[in-house]
């Protein structure tokens, strides 16, 4: 079912054809390049409070990207130049997709590890990751003219988050965490994609079978830990806070006086009515 779609997508030109050398150097290759870029802004750029330029920064990067790997494919891969425009940024968007996640993995996994057993929240990391998780997702949007509704809704979803996330202050208790966590999780989705790839790049029986058991293996693994953390933190913010919320930071939270505590956070203070006889 899925291939007599992918066929119907792709039209008379299947990606069975599509070269996986060419291919391969450009995953490789970028995410080479993009995980030099998460290295040196998790160790020299760390501290930045303008996410919303890193972002736009990271977002112009990412758009240049797309016409560097076009020209790359279109002069090395006889099988991509076969397939029309709106297919080639298609196939391009994954690619740089599949190695943004690839790329900042090792990073999540480390926050990962943090978060689920020291229970340590490093808001700058998280706000900058969340960042680079968020750039495929836009530039898509703005590059690449066919895609589905539900791509779409994922994709806009994605960037609406990110525009609260660069806000959020994840050491506060609040319901942000539980989707920054799913995030986190969500970047090992790149093994699947992998996989997915592999059908149409002409690799060797076994060799699917092995990326096949390694998917299905980490996909299992992710659920069952992202699933029990979500579950025990949920539980324990209703009954620490017995409500949900998310902490906004906002600049003009100091004009407020009696409706903001010092650290911005919007708190409601109940006013008695004094009565004099």
């Amino acid at each position: 079912m899925q291939q007599s779609r992918m066929r119907a997508y792709l039209g008379e030109t299947p990606f069975s054809t599509l070269h996986a050398q060419p291919t391969f150097v450009v995953g490789v290759a970028a995410t080479t390049f993009i995980m030099a870029c998460t290295y040196i802004l998790q160790h020299h750029v760390l501290d930045t409070k303008d996410h919303i330029g890193l972002f736009f920064m990271g977002s112009y990067v990412a758009f240049s990207s797309y016409f560097m790997v076009h020209f790359f494919l279109e002069k090395y891969s006889t099988s991509f130049r076969k397939i029309s425009q709106d297919k080639k940024f298609y196939t391009i968007s994954n690619i740089l997709k599949a190695s943004m996640l690839a790329a900042i993995t090792p990073f999540a996994l480390r926050n990962l590890y943090l978060i689920i057993v020291h229970d340590s929240w490093d808001t700058n990391t998280l706000r900058n990751l969340g960042c680079a998780y968020a750039i495929p997702d836009f530039v898509s949007l703005l590059v690449v003219k066919r895609m589905a509704w539900t791509t779409v809704f994922h994709h806009v979803c994605v960037f609406m988050f990110n525009a609260f996330s660069i806000h959020n202050d994840y050491k506060e208790q609040n319901v942000c965490r539980l989707i920054v966590v799913y995030a986190a999780f969500s970047t090992f989705a790149y093994v699947v994609n992998m996989l997915l790839a592999s059908r149409f790049l002409g690799v060797s029986g076994k060799v699917s079978k092995v990326l096949a058991f390694l998917a299905l293996s980490i996909y299992v693994l992710c659920c069952a830990i992202n699933w029990t953390w979500q579950a025990h933190y949920l539980r324990r913010l209703i009954q620490e806070n017995d409500h949900w919320t998310c902490l906004l930071y906002t600049s003009d939270a100091a004009d407020e006086e009696d409706s903001v505590d010092l650290g911005g956070r919007r708190i409601i203070k109940k006013k008695k009515n004094k009565i004099n006889i």
